[in-house]
């Protein structure tokens, strides 16, 4: 690949070309997973259905003492109370965030059995499918959520998700508008359409939702990481410099994700021609995961030796 030929490809083939390892079906490395593949698991409450409204369960946190202690609480309701759908949803709940798949289908199944109107509990089913790679059945889901709510924005979004997989872009982008206009708050909603912008060549629009959401939700790293890559994409190289930098130090911690930022910064500061600025950023990733491949790639292609 020569020195301009990466202009021409997609965000998504720069993630991959450019970064082996790259995992993220979307356009963006994995620092944004989380975000893109609908990560929440509405929680059902014991107080009924005015519990219902509102609270997330994020799948990914909490220790596994927490979780163990969690099921046991909820498993001791559900044997007091089996007919209780709340009960049954939080479980199912539970066991997705210890990524109990099948179980947390089982739970959310005769929660649906016992409250067909149940929506949240179609659309925690979905999830769960999501996970699991059956999208059709998460679609399936998904659309009863939303014939029983419609303006249901977790069911939408997970939606929006799924025709993105199948690359129906512009009725993704008609599900997102929805949750926009339904809560305009909501940063997931503009990164999503953002990313799904990307998927579509359409950087300029990509980068005002990203504004949008890193004004919403200033803290988190992937949306940042995103308006780089858009950047790099439109040749705004020092911008896109930036970005990589925030993403990198809002990622917190080590891991691959936030040694791909450095490395994105390391590759922008090469193209706007300060090699020392780009051997710093690649070592910086290299701080992080020591012989991480592409910052060695580009240490070399500097023809500097890796400490």
């Amino acid at each position: 690949m020569n020195g301009h030929s990466v202009y021409r490809v997609g965000v998504a083939g720069l993630a991959c070309l450019l970064l082996t390892g790259c995992q993220s079906v979307g356009p963006i490395a994995r620092m944004a997973d989380t975000a893109a593949h609908g990560t929440t698991i509405e929680k059902g409450s014991l107080a009924g259905n005015a519990g219902r409204k509102s609270g997330v369960l994020n799948t990914s946190a909490g220790t596994d003492g927490g979780q163990r202690k969690n099921l046991a609480s909820l498993n001791e309701i559900v044997r007091r109370n089996p007919q209780d759908a709340n009960a049954l949803n939080m479980r199912g709940s539970a066991y997705a965030k210890a990524r109990q798949y099948d179980r947390a289908y089982r739970d959310f199944s005769v929660a649906i059995e016992l409250d067909p109107h149940y929506h949240q509990a179609y659309a925690n089913r979905a999830l769960v499918r999501v996970r699991q790679k059956r999208f059709q059945e998460a679609m399936a889901d998904f659309e009863k959520a939303l014939e029983i709510s419609p303006g249901y924005t977790a069911a939408l979004l997970g939606r929006a998700d799924i025709f993105r997989r199948r690359k129906m872009m512009a009725r993704a982008v008609a599900d997102y508008n929805k949750v926009i206009e339904l809560d305009p708050s909501n940063a997931m909603a503009y990164f999503q359409r953002g990313t799904t912008y990307q998927l579509m060549g359409r950087h300029e629009k990509a980068i005002s939702d990203f504004d949008v959401a890193i004004g919403l939700r200033p803290e988190t790293p992937a949306p940042y990481f995103a308006r780089g890559q858009s950047r790099f994409v439109l040749q705004q190289f020092e911008t896109a410099y930036d970005d990589f930098y925030i993403a990198a130090k809002r990622g917190r911690g080590r891991g691959a994700d936030v040694a791909r930022a450095w490395t994105f910064r390391g590759l922008s500061a090469e193209r706007f021609g300060d090699r020392k600025k780009a051997v710093r950023a690649y070592r910086r990733a290299l701080q992080v995961v020591p012989r991480f491949k592409p910052a060695l790639d580009g240490m070399r292609r500097l023809g500097v030796k890796a400490a």
